[in-house]
C-alpha cells in the first residue's frame, strides 16, 4: 500500500518576486509567435543590461527613458 504524500506547507514564504520584462530576443519571438510575421521590432530597442552573463534576469533588466518613449 502506498502512503499519500503530505500536503505542501501553504504558509511558506516564496521570497521576493520581481516583475519580468521581456528581453529583445524574447520580445521578437513573442511578436513572431503571436502575429506570424517575420519582423524584428526589438532590434531597434537599446541593448539590454546583463547580469551574471544573462540578459533575462528580472533584477538586472530595467526600462530606460528612451525605451519608454519608443
Amino acid at each position: 500500500m502506498v502512503k499519500p504524500k503530505p500536503k505542501a506547507n501553504r504558509e511558506s514564504d516564496p521570497g521576493r518576486v520581481t516583475a519580468h520584462r521581456l528581453n529583445r530576443v524574447e520580445y521578437n519571438n513573442t511578436i513572431r509567435d503571436l502575429l506570424s510575421v517575420s519582423v524584428h521590432p526589438a532590434d531597434d530597442f537599446p541593448v539590454d543590461d546583463s547580469g551574471y552573463g544573462f540578459d533575462n534576469i528580472s533584477d538586472v533588466l530595467s526600462v530606460s527613458p528612451m525605451l519608454m518613449e519608443k
